[in-house]
């Protein structure tokens, strides 16, 4: 079969050789005729004046052509399957089946012969059955394939069966020769059998090959007629296109060089093909036409391409970044910053871009909330586009940055952008709301935004719990910020305000309002007093604890006044008039503590405004006046100094306690000035005492900053006439907190001009020997806290006796004041002290009762001793 097959693929080759020969040799016969000339004009004739007519000609021609060659192979197609079809149906259905026979029988034989010998009953009862199951299948095969050839073999089939089974049902006792003659029989109709399938399976696939060489003879006759159709295609077509290319082409290609004349020089010379009525000559007249507006079109080209150039710099360089859209939503033109505000590559920018390839590029630049806040916006900015209508808003993207878009439409559809980068403007934005409303240096509300929150608080008391506010005054603060300096005051300043935030809610309202005031508005759910009271306590114990500043610690203190709305007013002048009357009452009571306001304060208001005016009177009308308390040496029992005491005698009022007035001065600020007067007068009147018995004044700290002290010190020792050895000056730990160089200075200034330096209320402060470690001072005043009580308790005395011997360690006089009691006496005698002072000896007295004071103390030193 094999053989066959390619002794057929030789002849079919053989016959392909021939006529590709004789077509080869076709267009050379054909060739030498078209050169004549008289037979091309002759057929040029036959043609169509129009190119389009002469190819839609030739192209009828090669679809008719392809048109048979397509008949012809349908028809070879149909024969083919006709045949494959029948040799399908009967053929190869036969031999299958025939070939199923065989392997059956053969089965069946192996089944028969495994029933030789077996003598197992049940062995015996199962090869039967499977013997006859193998029969049915061969009929089963015989009646489904249909064909006579094999019908015919069931006679045979049948003895086969019947043979099988006289092997299978052999008795035990059969003889030798029994069982030879049933085998034998039996494999004579096996063999008969198969031989008669064989030759039947043969049969049918001899009469396959017989169809498929019948197919393949039809094949060679469609391959001579595709051939032949082909060749005459050949014959007809190409001499047709050959005259049509020569006609088109010549004429088409100088039309081409004019153009590129055109486009390089704008001066082609004539087209040979200009007066032809066809496309041809159509183009060539249209290009003299556009070669007449060649000129002028390159010049606006030129004028065209400066202004684009113009327009793109203007593009590039603006400070917005811009974008246009057609209809379809495609890019049209954007600039450098467009793509630089969003991060986009080069590639979305091309003119044609798709908005959505955009905003998709832009969107996978992120990942979870970022990108869904991306698409989000996106929809939004979709959707207004979409209605046709301006659309403008401020998005914040997810590096932070904050983008203004502008979006108009545009006349015929599509749409022109304006982005901004307002990142900063908004910060600029934020940053002059924070100053309009919050105060630089603490971060709290100022007092713009105080007003505001209290106006708002009180519009709306009817819907709103009501609330308290509270007035705060620190105390002390002045003395900080005179002698550290203002850079530690308002160091001192914001830590109070980080102690403030961490007493109050988170509903309540904090405020400085200037200097060292603050207001709190608390709204109150409850009982407002009791909560107003609640929260001023924890200020005052938050605010009272020392600080440390710049590696001092300064103690300061708060006083608040509280004022309740609505029931101390309905407006915010009456709410903080009456805030402030509280505030003032707590200052006249001590300070560091708070007070609610009530109606009766507005009265003492009233005297404090009197107090203040009287004072300043008192100033300038010798109201004021001194008394002078004796201090005697312990070891000779005499006088040695006596300390001058302010004292204020009112017109009306009499006698006012310098714990009354001496804070009044400090708050209005006339202390300065009241220091220097007792300056003054105390050094004539120690003039006139006699020799020996020194002065002591107190210098507050405001004169150390306010004013000149050795000016006024070197003043009064001059009016006066008094050695400036008999002047001692008593200065406190307020003075000594700004251990700068200009106090230090003043100080020893001061000791050089012989002038003593003593330091006042010793251990009260919190930092007293490094006090002793920046100035060498004469004399140290042990404070009357720890005498009063010497007498009593072990601790007062050690502390002073302590403190007795680090002064004389240091080579300076020890001073304890507040004596009262002969045993006050007597046990600050025990613990060394140089020097002491209090009720015990003389109340204070005026200058001329100062000899019998003078008498009368040393008389009870003496007594004592």
């Amino acid at each position: 079969m094999h053989f066959k097959k390619n002794h057929f693929a030789s002849a079919v080759m053989m016959k392909c050789r021939r006529l590709f020969g004789a077509a080869l040799s076709a267009p050379r016969a054909v060739a030498l005729t078209l050169r004549r000339r008289q037979l091309l004009l002759r057929m040029s004739m036959l043609f169509p004046r129009t190119i389009a007519a002469r190819l839609y000609g030739l192209s009828v021609l090669t679809i008719g052509a392809l048109i048979t060659i397509s008949i012809i192979a349908f028809l070879y197609v149909q024969q083919t399957e006709q045949v494959l079809t029948d040799s399908r149906d009967h053929d190869v259905a036969l031999a299958t089946s025939s070939a199923d026979i065989e392997i059956l029988i053969e089965r069946h034989r192996r089944i028969i012969g495994s029933a030789l010998g077996q003598r197992d009953a049940t062995a015996t009862s199962r090869i039967r059955r499977s013997s006859d199951e193998l029969a049915k299948q061969i009929t089963a095969v015989v009646a489904q394939s249909n064909d006579p050839q094999l019908v015919a073999i069931t006679a045979q089939q049948d003895s086969l069966t019947s043979a099988g089974r006289k092997v299978v049902d052999l008795p035990a006792q059969a003889t030798q020769a029994q069982i030879s003659d049933a085998v034998e029989a039996y494999n004579t109709s096996a063999d008969k059998l198969q031989n008669t399938v064989h030759d039947i399976r043969l049969n049918s696939l001899n009469a396959a090959q017989n169809n498929f060489a019948d197919l393949l003879k039809r094949g060679q006759t469609l391959q001579l007629d595709i051939l032949f159709a082909g060749l005459l295609a050949l014959l007809v077509v190409a001499p047709l296109s050959a005259l049509i290319i020569r006609s088109v082409v010549g004429r088409i290609k100088s039309v081409a060089e004019g153009m590129q004349q055109i486009a390089i020089t704008n001066t082609p010379s004539k087209i040979a093909s200009y007066d032809d009525n066809d496309e041809i000559g159509e183009m060539a007249r249209a290009l003299n036409v556009f070669r007449s507006t060649a000129t002028v079109l390159l010049s606006n080209s030129h004028e065209n391409k400066r202004l684009n150039a113009w327009l793109q710099i203007a593009l590039n360089n603006m400070a917005r970044g811009l974008s246009m859209f057609d209809s379809d939503g495609n890019l049209l033109v954007c600039n450098k910053r467009y793509l630089e505000l969003y991060g986009l590559p080069e590639k979305c920018g091309q003119p044609g871009t798709p908005f959505n390839g955009i905003c998709d590029h832009w969107c996978e630049q992120f990942d979870g909330e970022d990108r869904a806040a991306a698409k989000s916006w996106f929809a939004k900015l979709r959707k207004h586009i979409s209605l046709g209508v301006p659309f403008t808003e401020a998005h914040t993207i997810a590096d932070g940055r904050t983008i203004l878009v502008n979006t108009q439409p545009l006349d015929g559809g599509g749409w022109v952008d304006l982005h901004e980068d307002i990142t900063e403007k908004r910060a600029a934005e934020a940053q002059i709301a924070q100053l309009a409303h919050f105060d630089t240096l603490t971060g709290l509300a100022n007092r713009h935004f105080f007003q505001e929150t209290l106006d708002d608080a009180l519009t709306g008391l009817d819907q709103v719990p009501p609330f308290a506010l509270l007035w705060l005054d620190l105390d002390r603060f002045k003395a900080v910020n005179d002698t550290l300096g203002h850079p530690a005051g308002d160091e001192l300043l914001r830590i109070v305000a980080e102690r403030l935030r961490s007493c109050v809610r988170a509903t309540d309202f904090i405020a400085r309002l200037g200097g060292d005031e603050f207001a709190i508005i608390a709204p109150t759910a409850g009982d407002t007093s009791k909560a107003a009271t609640i929260i001023s306590d924890r200020i005052l114990r938050k605010l009272s604890t020392p600080y440390d500043i710049a590696g001092k610690m300064v103690s300061v203190g708060v006083t608040i006044g509280i004022a309740l709305a609505p029931d101390h007013g309905s407006t915010a002048e009456d709410l903080i008039h009456n805030a402030d009357i509280a505030l003032y009452r707590a200052k006249t009571h001590g300070r560091g503590q708070h007070s609610i306001f009530n109606h009766n304060m507005e009265a003492q208001i009233t005297l404090r405004d009197t107090a203040e005016a009287d004072l300043r009177r008192a100033l300038t009308s010798n109201e004021l006046l001194l008394h002078y308390q004796p201090i005697l040496s312990l070891e000779t029992g005499r006088v040695t100094v006596c300390e001058a005491l302010m004292r204020w005698k009112h017109p009306t009022r009499g006698m006012v306690s310098p714990a009354e007035f001496i804070p009044l001065a400090e708050e209005v600020g006339l202390i300065g000035a009241m220091g220097d007067w007792a300056l003054r007068q105390a050094c004539r009147d120690a003039a006139q005492w006699p020799n020996g018995i020194k002065v002591s004044v107190n210098v507050a700290a405001t004169q150390f900053t306010t004013s000149d002290v050795v000016v006024a010190v070197k003043s009064a020792l001059q009016l006066s006439g008094l050695s400036a050895n008999r002047l001692e000056l008593e200065v406190t730990e307020t003075v000594m907190l700004k251990d700068n160089a200009a106090t230090l200075e003043a100080l020893q200034e001061l000791r050089g001009l012989g002038v003593n330096i003593a330091l006042d209320d010793f251990g009260t402060g919190y930092a007293s020997l490094s006090y002793l470690r920046s100035f060498p001072f004469d004399k140290i005043k042990i404070d009357q806290c720890f005498v009063k009580d010497i007498a009593t308790r072990n601790d007062c005395f050690s502390i002073v006796q302590a403190i007795v011997s680090l002064a004389s360690s240091l080579g300076m006089a020890s001073v304890a004041e507040g004596i009262e009691t002969v045993e006050n006496l007597q046990k600050v005698i025990a613990a060394g002290c140089d020097e002491a002072q209090g009720y015990y000896f003389s109340r204070p007295v005026a200058a001329a009762d100062l000899a019998a004071a003078f008498n009368a103390a040393e008389q009870l030193q003496a007594q004592a001793a």
